[in-house]
């Protein structure tokens, strides 16, 4: 099937000539005080002439039309094909006005049109409708109707005067089409609803964008025709998909489709569906809730990647249920530790309750206070009165102190003014000391019962005497 070109104003590419006295204006967007009953002017353009003009258009087709804006007042005008009068339309005030058009025969031909404009009669060019041969290939933006093959709609949606139409929460419209970009156009009815209603569009499965419809007719004006809806970004030229999906209701705005242009196209490219780019599935229309208005998912995600994502989202809980176990039980591990270090700072006797300590004594450091005998065994601090920490021996059997005694101390000479800090023994200087010598008597008592001094020599001896000694045993 053929299908119609649309020709604006600023068209690139088509033999469009404006002549006239004067100089052709140039306006962006709409009249100052024109309605909006007929839409925008297409892509926001005009061509004026406030004095007499003409343009010119040669195209290849079997049928035309000519479009502008009409002001408060509308100057004269009268239009020919090849030469010969073709009719023209009384317009109303507004935008996508058809001053004139007609069918002809298939071919080339030559359209002119002559203006009368004045300086309060001004005259507004939009754009032009061609209808080419069926098997004509050029490249322009070409319209889609509704009841287009490449346009597929759902059963939700309903045939209106104007297009097509649905009210239905969820359904779903698609369009395959080749080109860059394209444009959605709908109608506002005064007899619908006007509750704003949320929909979306997506090409070639990219995320959705919303857009929003609100129905803005009124009683003066009950039908608005060529409202834009919806302007997708350009893209590279080519063969693309769009989806449309209505996440309004039956008390909302409907979503209305009049016809859709796509820019950058070929009236008659073959377009090639296949079952991956045909239409999408959607649940069935009462598996929908009327009122459900929140988007939920893309119409383009598969079964594949919802699986996807949802094993992603079961690991990252468990490691996270793992994660928070670990962590629990190294701060339990910690506050234990913590106790145990706290209990022995605070209470450093609690260590060594059990140890038996043996009471030793050396005479000959009288003046210097308690230390241990001396001994080859390890050493262990021991707690005395107000925490003072001093330095014990672990004391070797009773034998071995006997012989250590007796082998070191009889006879032998000391120097109490040498300074012995050294906790590990107990220095005993030589016999030939230069203070003076004596002879040391050691006297070790076998039990804890009275003591009787023995008869000993006075003169010139030292006598040690030495307690019991314990052992745990």
């Amino acid at each position: 099937m053929s299908r119609w070109i649309v020709v604006d104003d600023k068209a690139k590419g088509f033999n469009i000539s404006y002549g006239g006295e004067l100089p052709w204006m140039i306006s962006k967007g709409m009249l100052r005080d024109s309605p909006v009953e007929g839409g925008p002017p297409l892509y926001n353009t005009l061509h004026g002439t406030n004095s007499k003009a003409n343009i010119s258009f040669d195209f290849t087709g079997s049928a035309f039309g000519v479009y502008g804006s009409r002001n408060s007042s509308t100057p004269r005008w009268n239009c020919t094909i090849d030469g010969k009068p073709v009719k023209h339309f009384n317009v109303s005030r507004g935008d996508n006005q058809e001053f004139c058009g007609d069918t002809v025969n298939d071919g080339t031909h030559k359209f002119v049109m002559e203006i009368d404009a004045t300086e309060k009669e001004q005259f507004w060019f939009d754009y032009f409708k061609v209808l080419p041969p069926a098997g004509m290939n050029v490249q322009a933006d070409v319209i889609y109707s509704p009841d287009d093959s490449l346009v597929h709609c759902d059963s939700d949606w309903d045939t209106i005067q104007s297009g097509t139409m649905t009210m239905k929460n969820g359904s779903m419209m698609t369009f395959n089409f080749n080109g860059a970009s394209l444009s959605w156009f709908g109608v506002y009815n005064s007899s619908h609803h006007r509750g704003r209603a949320k929909a979306t569009y997506s090409v070639d499965g990219e995320k959705p964008v919303s857009f929003w419809i609100e129905n803005t007719s009124s009683h003066n004006m009950p039908l608005l025709s060529n409202q834009p809806f919806f302007q997708t970004p350009k893209y590279s030229a080519g063969q693309h998909r769009l989806e449309v999906v209505y996440y309004g209701n039956s008390k909302a705005t409907p979503l209305t489709l009049q016809h859709l242009i796509v820019q950058d196209s070929s009236p008659n490219t073959p377009i090639s569906v296949s079952p991956t780019t045909g239409p999408t599935a959607i649940p069935p229309s009462d598996t929908v809730p009327a009122t459900t208005t929140t988007y939920t998912m893309p119409a383009s995600e598969s079964p594949s990647h919802q699986s996807e994502s949802n094993s992603k989202m079961i690991g990252s809980i468990a490691g996270g249920v793992v994660g928070g176990f670990l962590f629990l039980v190294i701060v339990a591990v910690g506050f234990f530790l913590l106790g145990r270090c706290r209990a022995r700072v605070e209470h450093p006797e609690a260590a060594f309750r059990d140890v038996i300590e043996p009471y030793t004594h050396n005479p000959l450091r009288r003046s210097s206070g308690y230390n241990p005998l001396p001994t080859s065994t390890a050493k262990r601090p021991l707690v005395l009165g107000n925490n003072q920490m001093v330095e014990t021996t672990i004391v070797a059997p009773r034998r071995s102190i006997i012989r250590s005694l007796m082998r070191r101390f009889t006879g032998a000479t000391f120097d109490d003014s040498r300074d012995t800090h050294n906790e590990a023994s107990t220095l005993l200087p030589s016999r030939h000391s230069r203070t003076r010598t004596s002879a040391s008597w050691i006297v070790m008592h076998e039990d804890s019962g009275i003591r009787v001094s023995p008869e000993l020599p006075r003169i010139n001896t030292d006598i040690i005497e030495i307690p019991p000694t314990y052992s745990a045993e």
